[in-house]
């Protein structure tokens, strides 16, 4: 919730030779530095090569750090299911765990980024907004929202996006030569607790 946080650097390198440490020349976008989301501050990082490919939670842009070159570059990579802009925190409610929670809810989230080697493709997850009351009354649990699994070429053009509902959980994921493997959610406390195995969904795409 601090401003300082934003100036940080996010990414360090080790030296196995003589033990030193160093930061990678990219930090926070800008907006960060003048706008607050919450708890949403966590990015999200994927290798190609000397290419870093880094995700954060409320900007749209996914953004490119080449290690040889020492620049970074931003690509559009919003999704079409973006309809709200991200909303903003207040953080004189910082100590407020449901005021946390209802901003959790509501507004719009890149995730998790992967580089699949096989096909040369890369896949964001983008949790879509909602309201914070259903229809019948009910407040929205933060999993009820729906998944929207976004396909880029090696460009980080944006191929197709894939909405696969709200039994997924994103962060459950990996890939394979096969695809593109994410966990199904059990919500049933009684059937998470009995079962013997996870089962997870693989998408492919050529």
């Amino acid at each position: 919730m601090e401003p300082e946080y934003f100036q940080t650097r996010v990414e360090a390198k080790l030296n196995l030779i003589d033990g030193k440490f160093s930061f990678l020349n990219y930090g926070f976008p800008e907006k960060y530095r003048h706008h607050f989301y919450g708890q949403l501050v966590f990015p999200f990082r994927e290798i190609n090569k000397q290419l870093n490919v880094i995700s954060f939670q409320c900007d749209d842009s996914i953004y490119v750090y080449d290690r040889e070159t020492n620049e970074i570059k931003p690509y559009n990579g919003k999704s079409t299911y973006q309809k709200v802009p991200f909303l903003t925190f207040d953080t004189s409610y910082k100590e407020d765990i449901e005021r946390l929670k209802e901003h959790l809810i509501q507004t719009p989230v890149y995730q998790k980024i992967l580089f699949d080697k096989y096909k040369n493709l890369y896949y964001r997850f983008f949790w879509n907004s909602q309201s914070l009351i259903s229809r019948s009354g009910q407040y929205h649990g933060i999993f009820d929202r729906d998944l929207i699994l976004m396909v880029f070429d090696e460009n980080f053009k944006l191929i197709t996006e894939k909405n696969i509902g709200n039994s997924y959980l994103w962060y459950y994921s990996f890939v394979s030569p096969k695809g593109l493997y994410i966990r199904k959610a059990i919500f049933d406390k009684k059937t998470r607790q009995n079962q013997e195995y996870d089962h997870f969904s693989v998408f492919s795409f050529n």
